[in-house]
């Protein structure tokens, strides 16, 4: 039978049922790992942005809602996947009901599916799922803000967070560099690649303190 690893977040505010919802994540799903995330003030609206994919208006009313302090990242395995139109029903569900603790709200954030998990994981700690949850099972990590916040140093680093992202390719030779992949807006997003004004698919970076082109395709 077919095993998700998937993740539920639960923002700052709405740990006060940090228990609860815990103690009900254990009736339905294995539970391998808890992880503290820690935000910096002076970055969280532009993480929440990047997370989320979207302009949130520098994040104020879903700071407001979530709060800035530490969140708690919790990835879990799904023995009994059941999906339909491409999402997993049970994580959906799951993530509603927690919801509905809140009266509503997003104070609760849930993977729709593998892939969502898997891209949300890589962005919030840098490392593959897969290999965390084979490597620290049962571990209590915690992890600062997510990659792309500080400069990338040189092409090595980038390298190495483009290679968990399977079927991606990068050709620094190039100029501008070419990265090709199979999803160029989380690409972008994951290495806080600004979109360039003018140009198909060209974007700019920070890399080892200069500002560089790169195409996202």
């Amino acid at each position: 039978m077919t095993t998700d690893l998937e993740l539920f977040m639960l923002w700052n505010n709405g740990r006060q049922l940090e228990e609860q919802i815990i103690a009900d994540i254990k009736e339905h799903y294995e539970i391998i790992s808890l992880c503290e995330v820690s935000w910096s003030k002076e970055h969280f609206a532009d993480n929440l942005a990047r997370f989320y994919g979207k302009n949130l208006r520098k994040g104020r009313k879903k700071i407001k809602e979530s709060g800035i302090g530490p969140f708690l990242l919790i990835v879990v395995a799904d023995h009994s996947p059941l999906y339909y139109n491409g999402k997993n029903v049970k994580l959906t569900n799951s993530k509603y009901k927690y919801r509905q603790l809140f009266g509503g709200g997003y104070m609760v954030h849930a993977s729709d599916c593998a892939k969502e998990a898997f891209e949300n994981f890589l962005f919030l700690t840098g490392e593959s799922l897969a290999d965390f949850a084979e490597n620290k099972k049962g571990s209590k990590n915690s992890f600062s803000d997510p990659v792309g916040v500080k400069p990338w140093q040189d092409e090595a680093e980038i390298r190495q967070i483009l290679n968990k992202i399977p079927d991606c390719q990068a050709e620094f030779e190039k100029n501008p560099i070419c990265i090709k992949t199979s999803d160029p807006n989380f690409t972008a997003r994951l290495l806080n690649a600004k979109k360039c004004w003018f140009g198909k698919n060209l974007y700019k970076v920070s890399l080892n303190g200069q500002t560089h082109k790169i195409k996202i395709k």
